[in-house]
């Protein structure tokens, strides 16, 4: 124990010691905190213009005067190091001016500060070749300060420096390009932490910007070709904003907890949002407005947030894909007004109301994502025309898996829409629309939910194991219901309520817990050709008149089929065991009128289907 505690004395004396004979000889020993940090040797200048086009300005003079060493060239720059410049009452009111320079030129380890009114801690102007490296620009504290201030700048490099606290921008760039800022701490400045203006082709990575009283980052007016990369942005009003621009990167971002939103593009075209994080902002993760369009928005985290996770409005062709949006307290995804979006392989996890909301979008594609145990709908369309939804897994919603309403000319096929609290897909108040291939089993209400449509076929689906019905039409007229599997439901296989002129046919409907096919106050039917075994009633019809019931298979029912207050319904051909048979009335003149109706409604039906799909 003596031993250790000898050493530990021997070792904190010799740092004591060390630490003395560095302030002596003026060793510059940093800290973290820009505001304690000191300074070798520093010799502080008050207001300072290096003009390269002024002989007593221009860099060989201040070379003469002591303030900088070296030549001027690539190998061997110009460089002030370890100075301190601030504005001292002098001049325009900046503290370091450099301008119409063509030189290589370092400034390492000097600190800016303390600039007048609406000026400049650094201001370089028409120049190019510089490195501003282990700076501080900061409290500049006069109204409208900004850190450092680039006009017409080109191939410069802000590296490791303190931007902080000024009354204005940290940096701002006007028609600057192909410069680098990596590295920096942009934090705390009373309005944002990196303005660009006009300015192309720049990298901005690797910095952090906290708690700027505007954006974190600000691009606008053809700042194009730029790459945001790597930066985390926190307590920022936003974290990057992005408006009228093109052709940007913005990847690899971390944006959190900023007061409204994280990414925000407007107007911003052909730019790629990719691998950014998203979360805890007081609106939404990632949002493009004003017709943002030619996106690609791609391996995204948009979690937690209070409005929505990604939000698209009035965007043309943008593409979203791999994005991950979970418990945010709206929607994970909103697609408003957008044309041509493509959407795959997303995942929407436990959003408090939806996981996906499609509105009035047009030639929309969404394809093979996972929305899942959202707490209302999982896939909601509202008033989305001649659009695609395949080929996704929409399970254990609290509502509806796929809700479309007020469509019309969509294609909703090839999805899982299971264990859902309502149904498994609903289509309410939507016309010629075709849902196929899908299934749509165990799901508390139905399988498929039709209400108020026209003209839509229901094809080749798999509806089972649901509480309700397998399929359900509600005041749905000329449809068509074919080739689909509608069993092992607890109520009915098909069940038709209050909907006329609709042609059932060539399904299965078998052990249901109720009726294989059963309509309620529905008129003009045909049920043809279908299977309906094992369950009460192969086909029940109450309150429902004029329906034909032909060519179908009814075994295994108790009742092969059954009615009740109905009038002038038609059972011919069809393969019955059980109870229950056909009227020995002769309906002749009832079947003429009712064979010139469902001829001129199954060729329309058919007619539309052959269209769509030939157009496909």
């Amino acid at each position: 124990m003596y031993k250790k505690n000898r050493k530990l004395t021997i070792l904190l004396a010799t740092f004591l010691a060390f630490s003395l004979m560095a302030s002596a000889i003026g060793v510059n020993i940093r800290t973290n905190d820009y505001n304690t940090t000191s300074l070798k040797a520093s010799t502080v200048y008050p207001y300072t213009l290096i003009d390269d086009t002024v002989p007593a300005n221009n860099w060989e003079a201040k070379k003469l005067a002591g303030i900088c060493t070296g030549s001027g060239t690539s190998g061997n720059p110009y460089i002030i190091r370890d100075d301190i410049f601030e504005y001292g009452s002098i001049g325009p009111g900046h503290c370091l001016v450099i301008q119409n320079s063509r030189k290589h030129f370092r400034l390492i380890n000097c600190t800016f500060r303390d600039a007048d009114m609406s000026s400049f801690g650094l201001y370089l102007n028409n120049v190019t070749n510089g490195l501003i490296d282990d700076c501080i620009a900061s409290n500049n504290l006069w109204s409208g300060d900004t850190g450092i201030y680039m006009n017409e700048v080109n191939n410069t490099e802000i590296r490791d420096s303190q931007i902080v606290s000024n009354t204005w921008d940290g940096i701002y760039m006007y028609d600057s390009h192909y410069n680098t800022i990596t590295g920096n701490n942009i934090s705390t400045n009373q309005n944002h932490g990196i303005y660009l203006d006009e300015s192309t082709h720049n990298t901005i990575s690797n910095n952090i910007l906290i708690n700027n009283t505007g954006l974190g980052i600000l691009a606008v007016i053809n700042s194009n070709d730029n790459t945001f990369s790597g930066n985390t942005f926190t307590g920022n009003q936003m974290g990057l904003y992005i408006d009228t621009c093109r052709d940007n990167i913005i990847s690899n971002n971390d944006a959190i907890d900023n007061v409204a939103f994280g990414f925000y593009l407007e107007d911003a075209d052909e730019s790629d949002v990719i691998s950014n994080t998203a979360n805890d902002h007081g609106s939404m993760g990632i949002i493009l407005s004003s017709g943002s369009d030619n996106n690609t928005i791609s391996k995204n985290t948009a979690n937690n947030n209070v409005v929505f996770g990604i939000f698209d409005s009035a965007g043309v062709n943008n593409e979203y894909s791999q994005n991950i949006m979970n418990h945010n307290e709206q929607f994970g995804l909103i697609l408003s007004g957008t044309l041509e979006s493509v959407v795959h392989d997303n995942t929407a996890f436990n959003n408090t109301m939806y996981g996906f909301f499609i509105t009035g979008g047009i030639n929309i594609t969404c394809t093979d994502n996972l929305i899942y145990e959202n707490k209302e709908f999982g896939l909601f369309l509202s008033g989305v025309q001649t659009s695609t939804m395949e080929d996704n897994n929409v399970h254990h919603n609290g509502w509806y898996g796929i809700y479309s309403s007020g469509g019309q000319s969509n294609i909703i096929k090839s999805n899982l829409a299971q264990h859902n609290n309502w149904s498994g897909i609903c289509v309410e108040g939507s016309d010629e629309n075709t849902i196929s291939d899908n299934t749509a089993s165990d799901n508390i209400e139905h399988g498929i939910y039709l209400d108020s449509g026209q003209y839509n076929v229901i094809k080749s689906n798999i509806a089972q194991y649901n509480n309700w019905s397998g399929i359900c039409l509600d005041g749905s007229d000329i449809n068509l219901i074919t080739d689909n599997t509608a069993s092992h439901n607890t109520e009915h296989g098909i069940f038709l309520d209050t909907s006329f002129i609709n042609t059932i046919t060539s399904n299965t409907a078998n052990d249901n817990g109720m009726n294989g096919i059963y309509l309620l106050d529905s008129d003009v039917n045909s049920i043809i050709s279908n299977t309906a075994n094992n369950n009460i009633n192969g086909t029940f019809l109450e309150t429902s008149d004029m329906n034909i019931v032909a060519n179908n298979i009814f075994l295994g029912n108790i009742n092969c089929y059954n009615e009740t207050g109905s009038n002038d319904n038609i059972f011919e051909n069809n393969v019955c065991t059980g109870g229950g048979g056909g009227s020995s009335i002769d309906f002749s003149t009832i079947l003429l009128i009712i064979s010139i109706i469902e001829g001129v409604a199954l060729a329309a039906i058919i007619g539309i289907y052959f269209i769509r799909k030939r157009k496909s």
